[in-house]
């Protein structure tokens, strides 16, 4: 019985020091890949729709020429879930209000009544569909990683930071002081 015991512990512990193995791996890999992305140009397709209040608009890429910093975050509108979570963003946004605040929508099939809603919900916010879905490939990005559903670029379109804020709250922060830095030609 007591052989039987000690298998099991050791069993458990080779489990344990493997899934700690793989985390470290993982979080290495996440930190590698946002590390080649910091400082990476930004581009923007020629043809995107921009919706507003009962309106939809085409822009191109001029639409980000501003020398503002921009703030893009990946929505997936399919995604019930993701849509739950835009309530997070609520409390963050004024914190934001001195960038450019894009919600590029993902895999999105033209729900104009929501749309409506969330435009009326976040006036602050630019939603942008990229409905060629050329934005992720010119600027090989993949979504749903988690690292790129939020981007954090400078007025030349560098990216600066990469990561969720609102879920993340040390980055959140960071957010915050990069976008202070950004504006204050510090970065």
């Amino acid at each position: 019985m007591s052989k039987i015991y000690h298998y099991i512990i050791l069993f458990q512990l080779l489990i344990f020091a493997v899934s700690c193995n793989n985390r470290n791996t993982k979080e290495k890999k996440v930190e590698a890949s946002t590390n080649v992305l910091i400082n990476r140009e930004i581009y923007f397709p020629d043809s995107m729709l921009l919706y507003s209040e009962d309106t939809t608009f085409i822009i191109d890429s001029s639409f980000f020429a501003s020398k503002n910093p921009k703030l893009i975050h990946s929505v997936n509108l399919n995604c019930g879930n993701c849509l739950y979570n835009l309530q997070e963003w609520e409390q963050l946004l004024p914190k934001f209000k001195a960038c450019k605040i894009v919600f590029w929508l993902n895999d999105f099939e033209g729900n104009d009544s929501l749309i409506d809603s969330l435009c009326n919900r976040f006036p602050a916010v630019n939603f942008i569909s990229d409905y060629h879905g050329c934005f992720e490939c010119i600027n090989d990005l993949v979504y749903p990683d988690m690292n790129l559903s939020s981007l954090l670029l400078d007025g030349s379109n560098k990216i600066r930071l990469t990561g969720d804020p609102v879920y993340n709250k040390k980055l959140g922060s960071l957010y915050i002081q990069t976008l202070n830095k950004i504006k204050n030609n510090n970065l």
